[in-house]
């Protein structure tokens, strides 16, 4: 699983992948291969949840992507990818905006982690915040319909990384919700 508060100060180009914002990128190696990565991108006129997954090896990126959701900028929306087994499920606010049925992948690399920007510089950099942003190794924890958190995220079983940041207003979120989101 991976999820995140994100905000868009402007919205992705309509430039496919190489448009699409990177919410988060994980093994990224030298030869440019990427384990897996979430977006937002805008595909012939909509807006999307992207995933990405490459290969084992890392050779052959597949791209798979919800159904269109209502996107504006200067908006907080709470995104989230969950992956079980071979079922991707997406979910934008308090709903599900599609699943793909993907081949099954272990990831196993080392390469580095990008927040907001694909650190191949192929994807357009991030305009606006992206926080409380949670990646769970093994672990979908959305597997049907659900109400997006209105408080920070916390640790729960399988976290691996938890990250959360100041708002634009230089307060935590704790401080804000949910009057801003």
């Amino acid at each position: 699983l991976v999820e995140a508060w994100v905000y868009f100060n402007s919205l992705p180009p309509n430039n496919g992948t190489t448009g699409a914002f990177t919410i988060f990128q994980k093994g990224r190696t030298l030869a440019g291969n990427f384990e897996m990565s979430v977006n937002v991108w805008q595909n012939s006129g909509a807006y999307q949840i992207l995933f990405q997954q490459s290969t084992s090896s890392g050779s052959t990126a597949f791209n798979y992507n919800s159904t269109a959701i209502p996107l504006s900028s200067n908006t907080w929306y709470h995104i989230a990818v969950s992956k079980v087994s071979t079922t991707v499920l997406y979910y934008f606010n308090d709903a599900i905006y599609g699943f793909s049925t993907i081949p099954q992948q272990t990831y196993t690399g080392t390469g580095v982690l990008s927040i907001g920007n694909s650190n191949n510089g192929s994807n357009a950099t991030w305009s606006g915040y992206i926080t409380n942003l949670r990646f769970l190794n093994g672990t979908g924890n959305y597997t049907g319909t659900s109400t997006p958190p209105i408080s920070p995220l916390t640790n729960v079983a399988n976290t691996s990384l938890l990250l959360t940041v100041l708002s634009p207003h230089k307060k935590p979120l704790t401080d804000l919700y949910p009057e801003s989101l």
